[in-house]
């Protein structure tokens, strides 16, 4: 309560307020996200102590970690389908980068698929914006994010589609330098890895390409 009334002292919007402007800014941008309808706060003092967010449903839409981790899928979907799936992951994300919108919290479980549109669909977009990319939370953080887990739910060659498509797509908005974005890319999933382990939670699978080979766990 105290931290977010500060944080809003200081200019930045409550989490529910955040997530409800940056989802109507992706929705105005033509980017698929659900559908915001309302945000409030509560607060008391300088402190915030209820917020809320109210939005559309996305029928028929799973995350996209329970669609590529479901066996039925696994066993049901043809790896060119999967392919697809994921190559528009790849498209979306680097189109939402030369946007200039940073996500900050971009798992595979805040991304919904669904089979009427081939793009992803945002959610939980509360810690990043358009021009909230900084040291530290910029692009580079969006890709450790989606690679901690991906290699996890995807074959190699999947990841590898990925990350090559995402390349691709960014440098078709722009220039960029591969090499260096690799490596930042790799720090941040190194290191939300190392927060995973020491939080006790159930460590994702250890690095596969792009992101070289295995590393040694204690």
């Amino acid at each position: 309560a105290w931290r977010y009334g500060l944080r809003a002292a200081l200019g930045t919007p409550p989490p529910r307020l955040a997530e409800y402007r940056n989802l109507a800014w992706l929705r105005a941008q033509g980017f698929r996200a659900v559908r915001p309808l309302l945000a409030g706060v509560l607060r008391r003092g300088g402190r915030i102590v209820f917020q809320f967010l109210a939005t559309e449903t996305a029928p028929g839409a799973t995350t996209l970690r329970a669609r590529l981790s479901e066996k039925s899928a696994l066993e049901a979907e043809p790896s060119a389908a999967r392919r697809r799936l994921l190559e528009e992951v790849a498209k979306d994300v680097a189109r939402l980068h030369a946007a200039g919108f940073v996500h900050r919290d971009l798992y595979p479980r805040n991304l919904l698929v669904d089979d009427a549109d081939p793009r992803p669909v945002h959610l939980d977009a509360w810690r990043g914006g358009p021009g909230r990319g900084r040291p530290g939370r910029d692009a580079a953080y969006d890709l450790g994010c989606l690679f901690t887990y991906l290699p996890d739910l995807a074959t190699e060659d999947e990841v590898e589609h990925v990350w090559r498509t995402y390349v691709r797509e960014r440098r078709a908005h722009g220039s960029l330098d591969e090499a260096r974005l690799e490596r930042s890319a790799r720090r941040h999933r190194e290191a939300l890895v190392e927060r995973i382990l020491r939080r006790n939670r159930t460590p994702p699978a250890l690095p596969r390409s792009p992101w070289g080979g295995p590393r040694q766990r204690s």
